[in-house]
């Protein structure tokens, strides 16, 4: 569906929704998405006066109603992005992510309805038909300030769902807003919650956290409450490499390697976890030197087994492992070491390899950057010469491209020959190598190999410019 119709939708159950004595307030990231300028890919409305029933009848008039949230009150339209709820108190009865005495309450005032919700950013309301805010925590001057807050008590908040606690610092990670003083206080105190979170919920909040374009802060401080589900990197921190080399200890130097690649879940988880079995492999020369001999098997393993734990697929468990395990390797920079490595791991997987180097590099001192620039130089002009493509592609995520297809439309039986600087649009489903699979349409762009992926869509092909 889209933007469009899902706007007109949303108003044509808005004017129906008036019409039986209700009234639809949209909720939550559209609302907060919309002030900043954003455009939300789902849309959450409660529906005020109506009774659930009512609610799932008004419902269907506009589609297919998915039901598998009745119990909480919520209706959602299959393959529109909208929900529709009837306002709720919720209180938790147990640790487990299902454990809630839900009331549903159509008549209940706004501030009773906002005050279950997690931060104050998106605990505020707005009129589908009118456009009238209502915001009785200020989440307003907090979205205007950056600031992540808890809506009311944050333990209790974070106690209520302890997911909470990661979306935290993914919203912090993404939209790089600092997380209010006391709110920080509760992460810490109340990450063991974490432990009865489901990992697949954990890995989806740190995927996306990952790729925030502000993960690094995120990163460097809050490592205690991500070692509640990441214990090998536990020891990581605070731990002195050594060696000059280094500049950060191995906790930090990982943070920094993370941020310094391509905001892919790939890329990013193994430059997590390329370093985790140094602790392990520590020894020091006669001259006092740090070293950590056979660290990247190490790594392998420990990164194989937290991937495990999540329930990572396979394949990006697989390609982590890999790149942990390459990450150190010394290749030479010669045509016949370079076709080797490529031969072993593959022309998607070296290329990886490659800026798991440079993203590597660029987190030691200053006196060894420069290092990982040669082999990628040399490997680049390798596969120049034995005809490997001489382009890579890049995602440019759901909701941030233009707001309309770009041509061609890459679906399953296009055949497309790539060229620098195309703009195209792929289809739901859609599997490309070295950029991965796609839930929703994407927009591509087309860049020669070894530049950074492209964060911003531009507005046009002559705005584009790369540094190589």
């Amino acid at each position: 569906m889209t933007k469009e119709i899902q706007q007109e939708t949303i108003r044509g159950i808005a004017l129906r929704a008036k019409a039986l004595g209700g009234r639809a307030m949209l909720v939550g990231g559209c609302v907060r998405d919309a002030l900043t300028g954003c455009q939300s890919a789902d849309i959450d409305c409660e529906v005020y006066g109506l009774a659930p029933q009512a609610l799932r009848s008004l419902a269907a008039e506009f589609g297919e109603v998915d039901e598998s949230g009745a119990r909480y009150g919520i209706f959602s339209l299959r393959g529109a992005g909208i929900d529709l709820a009837v306002p709720r108190l919720e209180r938790r009865t147990g640790p487990k992510h299902g454990d809630f005495d839900v009331r549903l309450d159509p008549a209940l005032p706004f501030a009773r309805a906002a005050a279950r919700r997690d931060f104050t950013v998106n605990a505020i309301f707005r009129d589908a038909l009118t456009g009238e805010i209502v915001d009785p925590f200020g989440g307003r001057e907090d979205l205007k300030a950056g600031v992540l807050r808890c809506v009311g008590d944050p333990e209790r908040r974070f106690r209520e769902d302890a997911l909470r606690i990661l979306r935290t610092l993914r919203f912090a990670a993404v939209l790089g807003f600092a997380i209010e003083p006391r709110t920080a206080a509760t992460l810490h105190e109340t990450a063991p919650l974490l432990t009865y979170i489901a990992p697949e919920r954990i890995l989806s909040e740190m995927d996306r956290a990952l790729c925030g374009g502000h993960v690094l802060p995120v990163l460097l401080d809050y490592p205690d409450v991500l070692a509640v589900f990441l214990p090998e990197i536990a020891p990581c921190v605070g731990f002195d490499q050594c060696n000059r080399h280094h500049i950060y200890d191995v906790w930090g130097h990982s943070a920094h390697a993370a941020a310094a690649i391509a905001p892919e879940p790939v890329l990013r988880w193994t430059m997590l976890l390329h370093d985790v079995g140094k602790p392990a492999c520590f020894t020091r020369d006669e001259q006092g030197v740090g070293h950590f001999y056979g660290h990247p098997a190490v790594s392998a393993e420990l990164a194989e087994g937290a991937c495990r734990r999540l329930r990572m697929d396979s394949r990006s468990a697989e390609r982590i492992v890999t790149l942990v395990r390459w990450h150190d390797r010394d290749i030479p920079r010669t045509d016949r070491a370079i076709a080797r490595a490529v031969g072993k791991l593959g022309e998607d997987v070296f290329r990886q390899l490659l800026a798991v180097k440079r993203a590597d590099n660029r987190a030691q001192s200053p006196l060894c950057r420069g290092r990982a620039a040669e082999l990628d130089k040399a490997g680049r002009d390798v596969l120049r010469k034995y005809g490997y493509g001489d382009y890579a592609i890049h995602r440019i995520g759901h909701g941030q491209g233009l707001g309309r297809h770009e041509e061609p439309y890459l679906s399953y039986n296009t055949e497309i020959v790539l060229q620098e600087n195309m703009v195209f649009t792929v289809e739901p489903g859609i599997y490309i190598p070295g950029v991965g699979g796609f839930r929703h349409s994407d927009t591509i762009v087309v860049t020669a190999n070894g530049m950074e992926n492209v964060t911003e869509f531009p507005r046009t092909l002559d705005e584009m410019t790369f540094d190589i």
